[in-house]
């Protein structure tokens, strides 16, 4: 419980996603729109599993469509059908892991496992109850989610995270980046019961990390 606080205490993370000019024809939004663009209001929704093809990326976050970009073009080349809205995977916190290093993913459903081509991977990404938030409009310096209030809320609900940041892009013709619908969610983790941030409780768990790492040296 301890270590939880930890994670808590010290959680800070931004990710600004920006949206290309080339973009997939509109589809459905998801229904629970926002009526204001940078609200926070985070959800709790059953994710469905989704088989996708991807490509795995390392560096900056803002890189996103150009590799969009790139991974319909070589879907289109070996005409496999993309049966829902891209989606970005996150792994790291820009405020912890310097720019060049982050990991991240760029991915599109598909209805099954295709013959792939080196560079290009298949997964199913994982489904189950998740913390979500709807966000609307283009990610601008100005204008983008809450990503504090994404991230503190499962663990105010006694939740752990138990996965990488998933941003669905609901994204509309160029020339009206405005109606843009982003779906922005984590998969939430067992519970853990209420936990209390002190620095007390920042201070004993600590303790007990420098005594198991002296137990195992000795």
């Amino acid at each position: 419980m301890k270590r939880y606080s930890i994670a808590l205490a010290l959680l800070v993370v931004l990710f600004i996603v920006g949206c290309g000019d080339e973009q997939p024809e509109e589809i459905a939004a998801p229904a629970e729109q926002p009526t204001e663009s940078i609200e926070a209001a985070v959800i709790v929704k059953n994710i469905e599993p989704q088989p996708v093809v991807y490509m795995e990326k390392v560096g900056d976050y803002s890189l996103y469509p150009l590799a969009l970009e790139e991974l319909m073009a070589q879907l289109d080349e070996l005409d496999i059908d993309v049966t829902g809205e891209p989606r970005g995977i996150y792994h790291d916190s820009p405020e912890e892991v310097p720019l060049e290093e982050l990991r991240w993913e760029v991915a599109v459903p598909v209805d099954k496992e295709p013959l792939l081509p080196p560079g290009l991977l298949y997964k199913e990404l994982p489904g189950g109850e998740a913390a979500t938030m709807i966000f609307k409009g283009e990610f601008t310096e100005d204008n983008f989610p809450d990503y504090m209030a994404l991230f503190s809320w499962p663990f105010k609900q006694g939740r752990g995270i138990a996965g990488p940041l998933v941003e669905v892009y609901y994204m509309y013709p160029a020339g009206a980046p405005e109606e843009n619908i982003t779906e922005i969610y984590v998969l939430l983790g067992p519970g853990f019961g209420e936990i209390e941030i002190t620095e007390e409780a920042i201070s004993e768990s600590a303790e007990e990390v420098v005594e198991e790492v002296s137990a195992s040296d000795e």
